[in-house]
């Protein structure tokens, strides 16, 4: 167990008729977390202490009912906190004596955080649906996306390197050029894409490219490293397809969809960012997407460096993300549509608490 700063919130659904929604559901609506764990809430996926910073200065004359909460039901206190992490690596930390709803040996049944075992099965909220409504635009989304997988960014310029599909690095190349920027660079076979924004000259600058990168300064993207990478906040906070533009371009990038065997599918996606793999797959969930995640070896440079990986099967699960996200990438999008076309994907869903029925059906069989 660690200490962390946890939020009461036994109040918060009387408040607010819409609620917030988190991953895993308690008794009650009413639940005490950690300020680091996220809700959907129609603010978009926020943690409780972005949603606080939101709204802590606002007065409760100028906020809907929907946001009077922060102010009135997130208090700050000291508490120690259980993590409880399924297979899936969905992850939830709360106090021990809070009540929690689990499903054992095939009855749902309610008991404390501290009395949970290893096989009980967590209920996980899947395709809750709950985006924000922060304006921004399609192109900034997909820019952001790119740079996320592939790319560094600095006050002057910023530059996104693949050496495996050219497709994304082209994408990349006409969403910059689609608005209005001068200053792009690539290399000859395409491995390379860099913005400046200044021309040749080096006292000229290019006003789109000043605009391009200062949003992306805003969004926190300046010096950040594949270690301290994750998706800002003005992302989460967007509309879905938004939100879809974003994922199409980073899963492309830095996954893909990979053939296991000659029946068998799956989307991968590999980090060294933990922050980033778990708002990646929280993203996933609010389209109903549900993806695996691990905690593996990265065997790169480092071999006693650990990565995260996020994996994506089930014929469900596959179906979904084309219809809402898909990639850029004409090869991994044709490898998709065969796919689906076939039906043919992995699987690993499990259906709980089947044990009892089918020993009632046997019985009523007869024999040979």
């Amino acid at each position: 167990t660690k200490t962390y700063y946890g939020a009461s919130l036994n109040d918060l659904y009387q408040q607010c008729p819409k609620g917030l929604k988190s991953v895993t559901r308690m008794k009650g609506w009413g639940e005490c977390l950690s300020f680091d764990s996220y809700l959907y809430t129609s603010e978009g996926l926020i943690s409780y202490q972005e949603l606080r910073s939101l709204f802590q200065n606002i007065s409760k004359a100028n906020v809907g009912l929907d946001n009077r909460f922060v102010i009135d039901a997130v208090q700050e206190k000291q508490k120690t906190l259980l993590s409880i992490k399924n297979r899936d690596g969905f992850v939830q930390k709360v106090s021990p004596d809070h009540t929690c709803v689990i499903l054992r040996e095939g009855n749902i049944i309610e008991c404390k955080a501290e009395d949970i075992k290893l096989g009980d099965y967590m209920i996980i909220r899947r395709g809750i649906n709950c985006f924000g409504k922060y304006e921004c635009t399609k192109e900034i989304a997909r820019i952001v996306g790119h740079l996320m997988a592939d790319g560094n960014c600095s006050t002057s310029n910023f530059s996104c390197c693949d050496s495996i599909d050219s497709d994304y690095q082209k994408d990349l190349y006409n969403t910059l050029a689609a608005l209005g920027c001068t200053t792009i660079k690539h290399s000859d076979d395409w491995k390379r894409v860099r913005l400046n924004t200044c021309y040749s000259d080096r006292h000229t600058k290019d006003p789109n490219a000043v605009n391009i990168l200062n949003a992306l300064k805003n969004f926190g993207l300046e010096g950040k490293t594949a270690w301290t990478k994750e998706v800002p906040l003005q992302i989460r906070r967007a509309p879905k397809e938004i939100q879809a533009e974003f994922l199409k371009c980073y899963i492309g990038r830095d996954g893909g969809i990979v053939k296991k065997s000659d029946k068998l599918f799956e989307i991968e996606l590999t980090t060294v960012s933990e922050k980033l793999s778990e708002q990646i797959q929280l993203m996933l969930l609010n389209f109903g997407i549900l993806a695996s995640r691990i905690r593996a070896k990265e065997g790169g440079y480092n071999p006693e460096e650990y990565c995260w990986e996020l994996h994506i099967h089930g014929a469900e699960n596959m179906k979904l993300y084309r219809e809402n996200i898909g990639f850029i990438s004409k090869w991994q999008q044709d490898r998709l549509n065969d796919a689906a076309s076939r039906n043919i994907f992995s699987s690993k869903a499990c259906i709980p608490g089947l044990k009892d029925r089918w020993k009632s059906m046997l019985k009523t069989l007869p024999r040979q």
